[in-house]
């Protein structure tokens, strides 16, 4: 299938901040390129192991891709966007557009994606893996991540996942927000979840995660899966023993008090999806709006927040 890839060059500096508002709007379909980090003091401690090419390119514009499927929702999402970029707040950024075709690379990926373990209780493979032997007292859980985020190989994915296994009680009701592929309800109900609402604002990965669902032997009983806005559902406030929020630091921000109101007395929410040197700007949103620190855990350039709704 043919899509569009829209390119948006950005000054240097605001690459977090025009993310965080375009998933607000719904553009969620993104990768970011920004070698701006590699001028930094703990980039420069480790430039004998980096890439030549790579170094070249850190005084390269900081550029945000996103993505299109020439089908009509992505027709619809596509027109969107550019009418988007015609406000004030993204026309004076330079924006490159080109129509492609996926049959040559959508497949290639899978070269690259392995089983592998994460924290001490879950293992993820893919379902074109043969003859996967799940190791011994390892919960096994399938993934096809396809065009959706999460198949559990990025630091943020893994943070959650880890969090979940110290965290999650047997009776939790869980919310995956922004769900993606689905791999966190998912991995919420291997690891014991009652039930698991994944709820996401793009159609395409409504279906990704529905079709993990069915990989996993998991009914729509035990994950209900939906495409939304949770945090705009009356129906959602108070409706939650433990919410993921793996999305991006100024939308965790934004929607701090959102995520209050999802949990019930004494719930837990895990923000995940958020640079280290954000951390304590979205801590400090989070605990305004009413919650507690437990822990932050950290990997690589990221972390994680558990926060808890005391009751």
């Amino acid at each position: 299938m043919q899509y569009r890839k829209l390119t948006l060059t950005l000054p240097h500096g605001q690459t977090d901040e025009v993310a965080g508002r375009l998933s607000l709007l719904g553009f969620t379909a993104f990768e970011i390129e920004d070698y701006s980090d590699l001028e930094s003091e703990e980039a420069r401690r480790f430039y004998d192991y980096i890439d030549d090419d790579l170094l070249k390119k850190q005084n390269d514009p900081p550029r945000i891709h996103f993505y299109f499927y020439c089908d009509p929702e992505g027709e619809d999402a596509y027109r969107a966007f550019l009418e988007c970029m015609k406000t004030p707040e993204f026309s004076a950024f330079p924006l490159d557009a080109a129509l492609l075709d996926d049959e040559e690379w959508k497949d290639k990926w899978k070269e690259f994606f392995r089983p592998f373990a994460v924290g001490k209780r879950l293992f993820v493979y893919p379902p074109w893996e043969e003859a996967v032997e799940i190791p011994d007292g390892r919960l096994g859980l399938v993934m096809d991540p396809s065009a959706a985020f999460g198949s559990g190989t990025h630091a943020t994915t893994r943070l959650c996942m880890e969090c979940a296994e110290d965290y999650l009680s047997g009776n939790d009701a869980v919310l995956d927000l922004g769900c993606g592929s689905g791999i966190l309800a998912l991995a919420a109900l291997k690891l014991g979840a009652t039930h698991a609402d994944a709820v996401d604002i793009e159609e395409s990965a409504v279906r990704v995660c529905r079709d993990n669902c069915a990989l996993n032997g998991i009914s729509e009983k035990e994950c209900s899966v939906r495409c939304g806005d949770a945090t705009r559902d009356p129906g959602a406030k108070g409706a939650y023993t433990f919410v993921f929020a793996n999305l991006v630091a100024s939308l965790i921000v934004s929607i701090a008090g959102s995520l209050f109101d999802l949990l019930k007395d004494c719930g837990t929410l895990v923000a995940s999806g958020i640079l280290n040197v954000r951390c304590e700007e979205t801590l400090a949103a989070l605990q305004s709006a009413g919650l507690t620190l437990v822990e932050c855990r950290e990997e690589e350039e990221w972390c994680a927040l558990v926060m808890k709704k005391e009751g």
